[in-house]
């Protein structure tokens, strides 16, 4: 019997201008995950594969999520205030 297989697998795509460049430019990186749920990993055909997102896809998708959460506090603060005298009703807000 064999070593069992490692449980992730770290895939990067490069793309070299000259055979002997030391620091080739990354192109992406990709994630392949045992999803067998064995502790002892099996064959590859159980593992999935996942692309890792860019920089400029992770910090737009970040604010869409801090924006949205944002936006929902506005309306539960403004849902509460009381609009003769500009207060807010703490305990109503939680």
């Amino acid at each position: 019997m064999g070593r069992p297989l490692p449980r992730l697998f770290v895939v990067r795509k490069v793309m070299r201008e000259k055979p002997n460049l030391k620091d080739p430019l990354l192109l992406s990186l990709y994630y392949l995950l045992d999803t067998s749920g064995s502790p002892h990993g099996s064959a590859l055909s159980s593992y999935t594969v996942f692309q890792s997102p860019d920089l400029k896809d992770l910090i737009n998708s970040r604010l869409a999520k801090c924006a949205y959460h944002m936006r929902n506090a506005f309306a539960r603060v403004a849902d509460c205030a009381n609009l003769k005298g500009g207060r807010v009703d703490i305990d109503k807000v939680r």
